[in-house]
């Protein structure tokens, strides 16, 4: 009976272990993700010109926010200026569509988005509800473009290098899953 009592014990005291865990873990994932800006540019459409002119809006933007922003270390500054130069940011957008003979309307969202789990230089930004901005290129069917605005990504991969690289590279999910059955 005694033997019973104790194995009783441990499971229970096994189990609020690993219930305060998880309860931590949960805790934690939620603070780093009330710590982020995420910036998303979502193209009209998953055609090659349309993903190109992406990134073409993506570099444009990039390049405006890094300027406005340079000096900024706190989230909330950082947002503040994102805020006030919205017009700013969708002007630039309607700019290069309009100069790349497009017309796609650009709209932009600021706010808490729901974003499912991305991976960028093996590092998993769990699905969640982040702070946002978020622009749509026409239809905003398309495949998006992400980055982390605040903090910034270190190391992250230049857009003009995306553009100049005549090799573009499109991804499959279909060709994608039916190699994940075969490796």
């Amino acid at each position: 009976m005694k033997k019973y009592k104790f194995t009783l014990y441990i499971f229970i005291l096994a189990f609020f272990i690993l219930n305060i865990t998880l309860m931590l873990n949960i805790f934690n994932a939620k603070n780093n993700i009330d710590s982020y800006i995420r910036l998303h540019i979502v193209a009209n459409s998953d055609s090659i010109s349309d993903q190109i002119l992406k990134l073409q809006v993506t570099k444009n933007i990039n390049e405006y926010i890094a300027k406005t922003t340079k000096s900024i270390s706190d989230k909330k500054d950082y947002l503040f200026v994102i805020q006030n130069n919205i017009y700013n940011i969708l002007s630039i957008a309607q700019d290069t569509i309009t100069s790349n003979n497009s017309n796609y309307k650009v709209s932009a969202l600021i706010g808490n988005i729901k974003h499912e789990d991305k991976k960028y230089n093996n590092k998993l930004m769990e699905a969640g509800t982040y702070l946002s901005l978020k622009v749509i290129i026409g239809d905003g069917n398309g495949e998006n473009w992400w980055t982390l605005l605040y903090p910034s990504l270190p190391n992250e991969l230049s857009i003009e290098d995306s553009l100049s690289n005549e090799n573009i590279h499109f991804k499959s999910k279909i060709f994608e899953l039916f190699k994940g059955l075969f490796d």
